[in-house]
């Protein structure tokens, strides 16, 4: 069964036990030592895990462009049909172009929250939304993405001007401060180990196109396998903690991380590859009562 949650949700659980600093680049790390671009460093440590996304400055696998463009834009809710405020939905032409939105700050229909069960969708609700399309041409991809709200707004309505109003009318009502683009990514190889000190979790060791809803998952995923095999190294674990079965080196329990995290993400990544593929062509219009991807293999 699918749990969801607000991303925003679990970012705040996540920040709320940490010491987080902001306004500081990572340019380098080498001896365990980090090298920011104001020129100060900090270590040594122990570990560094980098989550730093996919424009990683320590990734040894560099993402490649998939041929898609992906544009998000958050509108109040009132500029969607009261029956979708609280829906996540999709449209799409079959050819290259598809829309798809859902709640960002209230309530879902699909939500597992008991407290979201009691309350109504607010005038201070918005929703997300996410407009994606084929664009063969990277270098207009990339120039997009650094056109600004207005430029992208006006795109992406050329591109759904003729299709059911509410979609155009949502587009419309979205403030361009409040939209971004940018050209999608992935890696063709999960690579988590930088040297015998470092490791990556996340975007950051496995980018993936957005389309299979796993990128976030895995990287929390990762953090829990990454954790456990930490906890077997004897000078990063609390004296008074319970000795694990097996101990191992920090070295050993980040190469067994790796190894570890291609089994588990590799097929995921070729999946959301795969489903990129599928959702801007005629096959995601295959009709059937079967999920999509079965359907268009049926086609």
């Amino acid at each position: 069964a699918n749990v969801v949650c607000p991303r925003r949700r679990v970012r705040d659980a996540v920040a709320a036990g940490l010491d987080v600093t902001y306004g500081r680049r990572c340019v380098s790390v080498a001896d365990c030592v980090i090298t920011f671009e104001d020129g100060t460093t900090e270590g040594p440590f122990d570990v560094i895990i980098g989550a730093d996304g996919v424009r990683s400055r320590v990734a040894r696998n560099k993402p490649t462009y998939l041929g898609y463009v992906v544009a998000l834009g958050i509108a109040p809710a009132e500029a969607v049909p009261t029956h979708l405020r609280r829906a996540t939905w999709q449209c799409l032409d079959g050819v290259a172009n598809r829309m798809y939105s859902m709640p960002f700050d209230g309530c879902t229909d699909a939500s597992t929250d008991a407290a979201d069960d009691i309350r109504e969708t607010s005038d201070g609700d918005r929703v997300m939304w996410q407009f994606s399309w084929r664009e063969a041409d990277e270098g207009a991809a990339r120039l997009l993405a650094k056109a600004g709200g207005v430029t992208i707004r006006e795109t992406v309505q050329e591109r759904c001007r003729d299709w059911a109003s509410y979609v155009p009318h949502l587009v419309s009502e979205t403030a361009p401060e409040d939209i971004v683009a940018y050209a999608l990514v992935d890696i063709d190889q999960v690579r988590c180990v930088v040297d015998d000190r470092t490791v990556l979790i996340g975007d950051a060791a496995h980018a993936m196109s957005p389309f299979k809803g796993q990128g976030a998952n895995q990287a929390l995923v990762d953090g829990v396998e990454l954790a456990r095999r930490l906890y077997r190294v004897q000078s990063l674990r609390p004296v008074s903690s319970p000795p694990p079965r097996g101990a191992l080196s920090v070295e050993e329990a980040l190469l067994d991380f790796e190894r570890e995290c291609i089994m588990r993400v590799t097929p995921k990544l070729n999946m959301s590859r795969a489903n990129a593929q599928l959702t801007h062509s005629i096959s995601a219009l295959a009709v059937a009562d079967v999920p999509r991807a079965e359907a268009a293999r049926a086609a």
